[in-house]
């Protein structure tokens, strides 16, 4: 309306039918068709601004890159991978914790604790598998926590540590032996970067968009 040049980043990732069953178990019988109508005017509103845009920025991956391909706009589109700048990641505080054979081995979700992040998936394989030499640290902070929390009831196996920063968080990172990133819907996961650049692999969901720097079984592992 104003004639200025607009440039939109789209970081827009369709759900998988995974992340409507969860969103539909979530939600009251009356709330689940408004949910439907938000996310069909959503996808409408978005598609409108993307065609109308003079240019769009890609920075999620195949995913979003595939939908921008089926609004058959003729716009430029920018692609690429999301970063971390070397000069925001601290130095852990333990050198030396990685290598100690006598601890357990550490899995890691570091995160939100969103319904789209499937951290109770995560703790269920967890709780199914374990063979009681491992640990399941889950830092972060969110409106699944009590849930989350009474799922791992009587488990001195699983820890929550709330939500951490700075060289809390570069350290965690740099101890744990796995990370483990599950969600249905991830615009990128930046946390993915960050766990790899502590020489931390990662299990990534092919759902995120970071699950691109995965070189399966040589820094992590892909899951569907």
């Amino acid at each position: 309306v104003i004639r200025y040049r607009l440039i939109l980043w789209v970081e827009h990732v369709p759900r998988t039918q995974a992340a409507l069953i969860s969103t539909r178990v979530q939600r009251r019988r009356l709330q689940w068709p408004v949910t439907l109508m938000a996310l069909w005017l959503m996808t409408g509103l978005r598609r409108m601004a993307y065609r109308r845009a003079n240019a769009l920025i890609s920075m999620s991956g195949p995913a979003s890159d595939e939908f921008i391909s089926r609004l058959a706009t003729r716009r430029p589109v920018f692609t690429g991978t999301q970063v971390v700048p070397r000069s925001v990641l601290h130095t852990p505080r333990e050198q030396s914790v990685k290598h100690d054979n006598y601890r357990p081995l550490k899995i890691l979700y570091l995160g939100y604790l969103r319904s789209n992040k499937n951290v109770d998936s995560l703790i269920s394989a967890f709780s199914r598998t374990a063979s009681g030499h491992e640990e399941l640290v889950i830092a972060g902070a969110g409106r699944e926590l009590d849930r989350l929390e009474r799922m791992a009831a009587g488990r001195s196996d699983i820890r929550f540590v709330g939500y951490v920063e700075g060289q809390t968080k570069a350290t965690l990172l740099y101890s744990a032996d796995l990370l483990v990133l599950p969600s249905f819907v991830e615009p990128w996961g930046l946390v993915v970067n960050e766990a790899l650049f502590y020489g931390t692999p990662v299990l990534v969901s092919r759902s995120a968009a970071s699950s691109t720097l995965i070189r399966d079984s040589q820094n992590g592992l892909l899951f569907d």
